[in-house]
């Protein structure tokens, strides 16, 4: 049986060449592009990135920033959001939006009161109390509220903050 990467454009030293010169310079679709042309067979952005790693050949530009998708200049700095000491926070473009506080933190229930599969009831809460690889786990007893499937201390900790 023949190797299937006999016939790979990779092992066309021009190939390397190309790759090595451009690395850096321009995008990995460029790359691409470039390598299409030369080698008259079509050669995908993730074959071009696939083979940079390969050979340890850096994703950055020279001055450590990220190529830009749509031109060979690199990309500027992002905008981290500001901190202000009132609580807001402020990302450039956005409007101004309150800085939500993270939920208190919920005990779980104690072991002798927390639940097994089996007792387990059409209203009971559904939040996991323990390490599940751990004995002694069980799930929380309380009563949960309608249209969840947690108690309202533990619907309130499920809700991530957006």
């Amino acid at each position: 049986m023949a190797n299937q990467f006999q016939n790979s454009i990779w092992r066309d030293p021009r190939a390397d060449a190309i790759l090595r010169e451009n690395r850096g310079k321009i995008g990995a679709t460029r790359i691409a592009m470039l390598l299409s042309a030369e080698l008259g067979v079509p050669v995908t952005r993730n074959s071009v990135v696939g083979r940079a790693h390969r050979l340890g050949l850096s994703s950055q530009c020279t001055d450590g920033r990220h190529m830009s998708h749509n031109s060979s200049t690199p990309r500027p700095p992002r905008n981290r959001p500001q901190r202000r000491p009132d609580g807001f926070t402020r990302n450039p473009g956005d409007r101004m939006a309150p800085s939500m506080p993270l939920p208190p933190e919920v005990p779980d229930a104690p072991p002798e009161k927390r639940l097994t599969l089996q007792q387990l009831e059409p209203d009971t809460c559904r939040w996991v109390c323990g390490d599940v690889g751990i004995l002694g786990w069980g799930f929380c007893p309380e009563k949960k509220i309608d249209g969840s499937s947690y108690c309202s201390k533990h619907y309130h900790r499920s809700i991530q903050p957006r």
